[in-house]
């Protein structure tokens, strides 16, 4: 089970001395993962999920705080000498007492919570670049137990869980490590796995077992790991409510406690507290807490002051879970200490942000006032709409010298492992870990001890012979044959047979082999072939491959040449499988078939991240089929239609056999894009809100030739509050007129109450009948609320249910907007987790305006 993985990191130094003790609240509960700090000296540690704790320390007199999120800290002075061990240290925290203002002493008639979070709000991208860089080390544990199995997935699995995962429900598995982060603004990660220790089984060992990630997230960014909305996002208003529960004073520092609360529940929003220093509007800790369909997370976060900049020294993340039918609890903590920090110079001072609404004259001078030197712009009182264009500038002018920037790149992370850091020894671990184990993980990785001689001695008999074993049922059900190492190597997929029912052909099976070869992550060459043979017709159809994807992934290329049944339309029209069974059970086809001949070279070539070309040149033959059955298993009285398309622009869809030259050619542009660097491979990067721009043309020579120019814009926009709303753009223009129908513009039309996970489509228009050899112009939006009818439920959001709204037009020949037909239509998605509900109603004098309500499929 895959444990989740988050913050920041950090080792221990050795001393002579330690002490141990235990962390309780007013109750004598104990209080886990509590924080302890060696003051002034860079260095600290976690008690363990039992309160548990254990720290070493230099001879002489040491400052010990005790912070746990929502307690007041807990000053303590030892002192040790020689080899002293001081031992049942009992440290009792007591809850934080806050002072709570009265709202007219912040001289605004609203919660001093507002003002508040404005201010910080408008100082998360300036902390975002207080730093040029820093070195922390971090020890990290996360820990998990399955602790339940419902009665179907013990049948379907739970033998198998155990004998070949070797995951035994109850058991505590535990992942610790020790890390070194080195950081470089504005975005550039590199983390070394100094030491690292798990009792996983040991076929999970052999595999790519998980390294511990020390910097997952940052609370600052407008999204957390992707997808959860920080109250410190620019769009917070809009999605939380804040109220101000008080403050207090720490180290001369005023530190405010901030209730946050989700206007209305969804699965991206946090509930819980925040804890703000004033002045320089940093986070002190946090405490939140959100939920989803799979289960419930608590996520705490504590930081302290280094050169004036607050950091992460420990963050705590702790949920529980249900999926698959198994019940399991994930712990993960993460100590940071031994931080080298480089502040960036222009901004160790820190802004001033005044209250606009308290002195408007003072605010509209500011305001009004040039940026001369962004390196003293912080000095003195600023607003914030000031502060944003400051900080605009700063990145404007960093993005010129920034050589990641200019190569498009957005962040860049690597992580090394040692290769000694899986061999220390149980000694260096009771000495280096300082977070004492539980008894849960003392007892698992006892277990885990007991059975490695077993399981070694399994392995190593099952591991006589490695390379995959041929068995004849693989030959009708298939196999992958994988000799890679490490990512690179030889492998085999035989897929399964395949088969189907189309009038043109009968029963027909198809069959398909690859053969990759991996140069690494990324890049590869690879062979494949693929054979269908149709019983009534007699005939064989096939066709080999050649591809060969190099430089990160940038470049591709494909060779291919066979013969294929194509679809008369080249839209995205019904699947083949849907259409065999309505051929086979109800005698009726709704799809056209052509055979064609070809030889076709593609290509891909990403220029840069905002910007792809791609193309294929490809000689054919195209030739016309006949049904060779009349009818499928059963109502036989319905007869096949003859396989060629009604349309209602030209009065004979056939053609004879003809061959074609077709060059076509694609830009793509997405303003914006970026890329993020994983160990050296490129992941591309699109920004939330822009717009992807594609032009296309194509040009046919031969008989029937023709020429077409194309454009498609999509976008989708995050509406924040009210949801997402995605749209899409069309325009096709013939230059030189086709002449036969297979060259005609198509669309994602349909005829059946199913419909397929086509990206955009049309429900009720079908799929041929339409299409043209003129201009057209396709549009369709689908707004995506967050919360509407159904979902206003709780219950049912968590389910996974979500709605959505959709206008589809198309118009055609001189784009009459009257004249169009247009459809709107209402779905609910995530029915059984795969299915949906979609009511359209057609507009127009296409097709009969009559609603038409149809089952979404997950394919």
């Amino acid at each position: 089970m895959k444990l989740l993985l988050l913050l920041f990191i950090f080792p221990v130094s050795l001393f002579a001395q330690s002490i141990q003790g235990k962390v309780i609240d007013a109750q004598k509960e104990a209080l886990a993962f509590t924080s302890i700090w060696v003051e002034n000296t860079n260095q600290g540690t976690l008690a363990n999920e039992d309160g548990q704790f254990e720290i070493h320390l230099k001879s002489g007199k040491n400052r010990l705080v005790f912070r746990h999120v929502g307690f007041a800290p807990r000053t303590i002075d030892v002192e040790l000498s020689g080899q002293e061990v001081k031992r049942d240290y009992i440290v009792q925290m007591q809850e934080q007492t806050v002072s709570l203002e009265e709202v007219n002493i912040r001289a605004l008639k609203e919660d001093p919570a507002i003002g508040i979070m404005r201010r910080m709000i408008s100082m998360a991208p300036f902390h975002l670049k207080e730093l040029n860089a820093y070195q922390a080390k971090a020890y990290i544990k996360g820990n998990g137990k399955i602790t339940s199995i419902s009665k179907l997935a013990d049948f379907a699995f739970g033998k198998q869980l155990e004998k070949d995962a070797g995951i035994k429900v109850g058991r505590t598995y535990v992942l610790e490590a020790i890390n070194q982060v080195d950081y470089k603004r504005p975005n550039q990660i590199k983390e070394r796995v100094i030491s690292n220790r798990n009792n996983l089984p040991l076929a999970m060992k052999t595999a790519d077992a998980p390294n511990l990630r020390a910097t997952q997230t940052n609370f600052y960014m407008p999204k957390v790991w992707g997808a959860l909305i920080s109250p410190v996002s620019p769009s917070a208003f809009q999605f939380y409510s804040f109220s101000y529960l008080g403050s207090f004073s720490q180290g001369g520092k005023t530190i405010s406690k901030i209730q946050v609360r989700p206007k209305s529940f969804s699965i991206d929003l946090f509930e819980g507290e925040l804890l703000v220093v004033e002045d320089t509007w940093s986070i002190y800790s946090l405490r939140l807490n959100f939920k989803n369909g799979n289960g419930n997370y608590q996520l705490s976060q504590q930081n302290a002051e280094f050169q004036g900049v607050w950091m992460p020294i420990n963050y705590e993340m702790r949920a529980n879970m249900q999926a698959l039918g198994l019940g399991f609890t994930i712990n993960y903590v993460t100590q940071v200490k031994s931080y080298q920090i480089q502040v960036n110079p222009g901004f160790v001072v820190k802004p001033q942000i005044i209250e606009e609404r308290l002195d408007k004259s003072l605010a509209k001078e500011i305001d009004r006032s040039k940026i001369k030197d962004v390196q003293t712009a912080f000095n003195g009182e600023i607003t914030r709409k000031k502060l944003k264009r400051v900080l605009k500038k700063v990145t404007k002018e960093e993005s010129k010298t920034d050589s990641l920037a200019k190569a498009d790149v957005s962040s860049m992370y690597e992580m090394q492992v040692d290769s000694s850091a899986s061999k220390q020894s149980e000694a260096y671990w009771n000495e280096a870990r300082e977070v004492p184990l539980s008894e849960a993980e003392v007892k698992g990785f006892k277990e885990a001890d007991s059975l490695y001689v077993f399981e070694r001695a399994k392995m190593k008999k099952d591991s006589l012979n490695t390379l995959p074993k041929f068995h004849v049922a693989q030959l009708f059900f298939g196999k992958r044959y994988n000799y890679e190492k490490d990512g690179k190597g030889n492998s085999i997929t035989l897929d399964m047979f395949g088969g189907g029912f189309t009038p043109v052909d009968g029963f027909y099976v198809n069959r398909s082999l690859t053969l990759n070869h991996q140069l690494n992550k990324t890049d590869y060459w690879r062979i494949g072939g693929q054979v269908r043979y149709a019983f009534i017709r007699e005939a064989i159809n096939g066709s080999i491959s050649f591809e060969n994807q190099a430089a990160g992934g940038l470049h591709w290329w494909n060779l291919r040449a066979g013969s294929e049944l194509m679809n008369f339309s080249s839209a995205k029209t019904l699947p083949m499988n849907l259409n065999s069974s309505t051929s086979l059970f109800n005698s009726v086809s709704y799809l056209s078939w052509y055979e064609k001949q070809f030889v076709q070279l593609g290509f891909r070539y990403q220029i840069r991240a905002p910007w792809l070309i791609s193309g294929e040149l490809e000689y054919r033959q195209r030739s016309p089929l006949s049904n060779v059955v009349d009818y499928g298993w059963y109502k036989q009285e319905n007869r096949f239609r003859p396989n060629y398309p009604i349309s209602s622009e030209i009065q004979d869809t056939r053609f004879v056999q003809h061959e074609q030259l077709s060059l076509g050619m694609r830009v793509t542009w997405q303003p914006g894009s970026t890329w993020r660097l994983y160990n050296s491979i490129r992941r591309l990067s699109n920004p939330e809100n822009a717009p992807k721009v594609q032009f296309e043309s194509q040009w046919v020579v031969g008989n029937y030739g023709f020429a077409k120019i194309g454009f498609q814009l999509d976008q989708t926009i995050n509406l924040n509050r009210l949801g997402k709303l995605a749209y899409q753009l069309r325009y096709d223009e013939f230059l030189v007129k086709p002449q036969i129908y297979l060259d005609y513009t198509h669309f994602n039309g349909n005829e059946l109450n199913l419909i397929s996970s086509v990206p955009f489509g049309f429900s009720a228009l079908p799929m041929y009948q339409f299409s043209t050899g003129n201009r057209s112009l396709v549009f369709h939006a689908k707004w995506s609320p967050r919360k509407l009818l159904y979902t206003q439920s709780q219950w049912f959001y968590l389910y996974g249910l979500r709605e959505h709204i959709r206008f589809s037009a198309l118009n055609k020949g001189d784009l009459d907007l009257r004249e169009g037909y247009y459809e709107a239509a209402y779905s609910l998605q995530g029915i059984l987790k795969a299915f949906g509900l979609e009511v359209a109603k057609p507009i127009g004098n296409w097709v009969p305006s009559q609603w038409k309500v149809s089952l979404t499929l997950p394919f």
